[in-house]
C-alpha cells in the first residue's frame, strides 16, 4: 500500500471461499479456491448473461462473503419457434421460458 500510518498499512480485504453455484450467472477466473478481488480476477458473465456495466466480484467486509454484481440475463424479443413449445408464453429470456420440449411431431 502506498498510504501507511505509524506502520499500519491498507491490505485488500479477505473472503471466505465461493461455493460451485454460488454465482452461476458469473465466470470466476479463480474458481472456488480465491478469497481476494485480484486472486478471483478476471469476472465475466456466464453464457445467457451480458455485463451492465461491469461483471464484479465484491469484498467489502474482510473476513465476510462475496458479493457479484454486474451480470445481466440476456433478454430477446418473444417469438413463436416452430417445432417447439414452451410451458411459459410468452418468453424473452431462459429463465422465462420454463420447460421447452419439442412439439408434436417432433422428438429429441
Amino acid at each position: 500500500c502506498a498510504f501507511c500510518n505509524e506502520g499500519n498499512c491498507c491490505k485488500e480485504n479477505t473472503c471466505q471461499t465461493l461455493t460451485v453455484g454460488q454465482f452461476p450467472e458469473y465466470v470466476v477466473a479463480g474458481g472456488t479456491t480465491c478469497t481476494s478481488v485480484t486472486g478471483c480476477n478476471p469476472v465475466a458473465c456466464a453464457q445467457g448473461y451480458h455485463p451492465d456495466p461491469v461483471a464484479r466480484l465484491l469484498c467489502m467486509t474482510d473476513g465476510g462473503v462475496f458479493t457479484a454484481t454486474g451480470c445481466v440475463e440476456n433478454v430477446c424479443m418473444s417469438a413463436t419457434v416452430p417445432n417447439y413449445i414452451t410451458s411459459m408464453n410468452p418468453c424473452h429470456s431462459t429463465s422465462s421460458c420454463g420447460t421447452v420440449s419439442c412439439g408434436p411431431g417432433y422428438n429429441d
